[in-house]
């Protein structure tokens, strides 16, 4: 019945949109200091006549955080822009999580880090605690992602924008994993747009096999407790499916289809989280040495009656490279 529910949901809907999320925001906006929607937690953040968020061009870790959503596994994204009419060469752009307050959360952030007009270096924090970093070859525009999972906080930049993830940094938090709001951080005059937040969370097992012809993978799925959970794989996400105002991260190819009616292969990809919200589902990976190369997405909706058309959480789009 979940597998019907899913597909009923999918076919019944005609318009897709680029990107896709839980919650997404353009920053489509009057120009001014007024964020609709957004509370500012430090800094003075004001949207430009080009329809993108820019934090204040001053030496102060910055950050603003959305009103409506508070989160203890989920994900969240943004594109960090350098500023070059910025008073300040120092700038970094990214997300924030967790957050109670300034000195307590969770954050990542695409950083020029030695002043040279462009960013050089990517940082997962925790505030307070420590960071673990990452330097990517210098560039001035960046696709920022932050993940919290369980005790892991997850950063992701994608360079090239070309759609897949050039550097990954995973760093085990020393706070005990709390819900919390959700936002940006930022510094310098540093330029932010395409906010977004996934309000479920999905990632390969770090203690299971590589995908690899013959392996069978292990995904591990967070979202709200006690409810039921559909999962599916596409080929591509590019469009992504719209459901009400939000948008689940694949696209209508015939592998949604297959993946959602061959147990065999994609096994528990539908079930119930347990009571922390948690479950796991696999695929058996064929033993097929051509299928070596080939990517595909994955993603979890959970279900609720009650909720709007059916769906409680939305996860993070979740890229698979068989090796």
């Amino acid at each position: 019945m979940k597998t019907l529910v899913f597909l009923v949901l999918v076919l019944a809907v005609t318009t897709g949109f680029a990107s896709s999320q839980t919650y997404w925001d353009l920053f489509n906006y009057a120009p001014g200091t007024l964020v609709p929607g957004w509370t500012e937690q430090a800094g003075d953040w004001t949207v430009d006549t080009n329809k993108q968020l820019v934090s204040e061009p001053k030496f102060l870790w910055q950050y603003i955080t959305i009103d409506t959503f508070s989160a203890l596994n989920g994900c969240t994204e943004i594109t960090a822009i350098y500023s070059a009419s910025s008073s300040m060469k120092l700038q970094f752009g990214g997300c924030a999580m967790r957050f109670q307050n300034v000195n307590t959360c969770v954050m990542d952030k695409i950083q020029d880090n030695n002043s040279s007009g462009d960013f050089d270096r990517f940082f997962v924090y925790d505030r307070p605690g420590t960071s673990k970093y990452v330097d990517p070859k210098p560039h001035k525009k960046t696709v920022v992602r932050l993940m919290t999972f369980d005790k892991d906080v997850i950063g992701k930049i994608d360079i090239d924008l070309d759609g897949k993830w050039d550097h990954v940094v995973v760093k085990p938090s020393t706070q005990t994993p709390a819900a919390g709001k959700l936002g940006i951080a930022g510094f310098g005059g540093c330029i932010m747009d395409n906010f977004k937040f996934f309000d479920a969370a999905v990632r390969l097992d770090p203690q299971g096999l590589p995908p690899a012809p013959g392996n069978l993978i292990v995904l591990q799925l967070r979202g709200t407790k006690n409810l039921a959970y559909q999962c599916a794989c596409s080929f591509s996400n590019a469009t992504g499916i719209q459901v009400d105002s939000r948008i689940i991260p694949l696209d209508l190819t015939n592998l949604l289809v297959v993946s959602t009616q061959v147990p065999s292969i994609f096994q528990n990809f539908s079930g119930n989280l347990d009571s922390n919200g948690q479950g796991k589902a696999g695929i058996a990976i064929p033993m097929a040495p051509a299928l070596s190369g080939l990517g595909f997405y994955f993603c979890m909706i959970t279900l609720d009656p009650l909720a709007p058309n059916g769906i409680a959480n939305i996860s993070n789009d979740l890229r698979i490279d068989i090796k």
